[in-house]
Order: structure tokens, then C-alpha cells, then sequence
């Protein structure tokens, strides 16, 4: 359990000692370690506070020796988090994440509260560390990514699937009908998308339901196609459809 960075340890050259140059008083009632600091001595080490790994970053053997002599000296060791600390840091972490499922965002917001959250849970390690409390992060860690994983996963499956059914609806000349109003109109494959089932005459509730997607990005959509027809209303996209042979009367 480190004390803190490197030169946190008091340090004097062994120049200064041998010159007198120091008051005797200094090593009064002290635990004195000899020890090389220079860069050739290659006696460097990286630790919990080194921010790279470069030699000038890390911190030298003799003050590592320093802090363990601290640490049995005054019993400053790094000790495992209490069973209830534990748990209830676990719920807290649990509920966290399950709120990015059921929270209505985008996926790269849903993204960027996962990387969020576990930034959270780290700030909470590093606290817990300066603390003397060590917390087991690789179980928590691979936890974490596992349920943000299978989230995203099961979300494009379910995508894919509707998508297919929906599909699997229109005949062959409906499939090419559909082609070709996407390129008069220079439909992007999301808005190809929400075409689909616009054609079912679904709300836009539905359509961000079917699509995993938020109601508000569903509109977004909609609206980018409303701009390339030129149109305004949904009985205006209707008639357009209808006359591609999309829907029935």
C-alpha cells in the first residue's frame, strides 16, 4: 500500500552525507535505507501511481523497500471490502446498468453512458484504494461488458428478425417496387427501413419498437423522407406508396 508517488519518501545524496553536509540530527530515531536513485542503476519499478512506463515514471527500489517498512510499521495494508459494502455496491452497479435498457436513447448514447457509468465505477475503485480498500474489478468488469454485450446483440437479432418478417411479406414485385422508389428518391437504408413499415401504415411508436430505435429518431427519419417526396402529411406518403404498388387501397 503505497504512501503516494514516487519521491514521496524523504531523500538526501549520499554526497551530503559524506560531506556533513546534513545535520546529524536528521538521522536521529530514523529507519535509514541505502539505496541507488540514478537512472543507469536501471533499479526502477512500475507501481499503482505510475502514469506511464517510462524510468523517469516509476518509482525506485529503495523507496518501494520504504513503503513496505511503512507499511509494517503501522499495519497500512490494503484490505478486501466489507461482504455488505460489497453487495450493496454490486446492486447500485447492477441497477446502473440496467437502466441504460431501459432508458430511451440512441445506441451511441447508450454507448456512451456504459463507458460513463464505468468511469463511475472506477472513480469508486480509486477512492476505495486511497482509502486502504481493495474491490475485485475483473469479476464486475467482465459483468459488465458481458450484459452491455448481450444487450446490443440481442437488439440487432431483434432488429434483423422483424425486419425479415416484415420482408418476407412483400412478393417479388413489391421487393423491386420498393428498390426502385428508394432510388428515384435517394433513400438512405434506415429511412429504406422505416418505409417498410410505414407501408403497414405503423405509428411511429411501433416503428421505433420494431426498429430498437428512439420515438424521436423514428421521426427524424420520417421527416428526412417527407423532405425528399416533397410531401407533408402521411396520406401524402400513402398515395405515394399506393401508387408504387407498396399498399392496397
Amino acid at each position: 500500500n503505497y504512501s503516494g508517488p514516487k519521491n514521496s519518501a524523504r531523500r538526501v545524496s549520499f554526497s551530503q552525507v559524506y560531506l556533513n553536509l546534513l545535520p546529524k540530527k536528521i538521522f536521529k530515531d530514523r529507519i535509514v535505507l541505502i539505496g541507488p536513485s540514478f537512472l543507469a542503476s536501471q533499479d526502477f519499478h512500475i507501481t499503482a501511481f505510475s502514469k506511464s512506463g517510462a524510468y523517469r515514471a516509476r518509482m525506485t527500489g529503495v523507496e518501494i523497500h520504504a513503503n513496505i517498512l511503512e507499511n509494517l510499521l503501522f499495519n497500512r495494508f490494503l484490505t478486501p471490502l466489507s461482504k455488505p459494502l460489497k453487495m450493496i455496491l454490486f446492486v447500485i452497479f447492477f441497477l446502473m446498468i440496467l437502466s441504460i435498457f431501459l432508458l430511451d436513447l440512441t445506441q451511441f448514447l447508450k454507448v456512451l453512458f456504459s463507458f460513463g457509468l464505468m468511469i463511475v465505477y472506477l472513480a469508486i475503485g480509486y477512492h476505495l484504494f486511497l482509502q486502504n480498500n481493495i474491490i475485485n474489478f475483473y469479476l464486475s468488469t467482465l459483468i459488465f461488458f458481458v450484459l452491455i454485450l448481450f444487450y446490443f446483440v440481442q437488439e440487432t437479432f431483434m432488429k434483423y428478425r422483424n425486419m425479415k418478417t416484415e420482408l418476407k411479406h412483400l412478393k417479388k414485385n413489391d421487393l423491386m417496387a420498393l428498390e426502385s422508389l428508394c432510388i428515384k428518391y435517394d433513400l438512405t437504408r434506415k429511412e429504406k427501413e422505416i418505409i417498410v413499415f410505414l407501408s403497414k401504415k405503423y405509428t411511429n411508436k411501433k416503428i421505433s419498437e420494431k426498429l430498437f430505435i428512439t420515438l424521436n429518431t423514428v421521426k427524424k427519419h420520417v421527416f428526412n423522407i417527407y423532405q425528399k417526396m416533397n410531401i407533408k402529411t402521411r396520406e401524402e406518403i400513402f398515395h405515394i406508396l399506393k401508387e408504387n404498388q407498396l399498399m392496397s387501397d
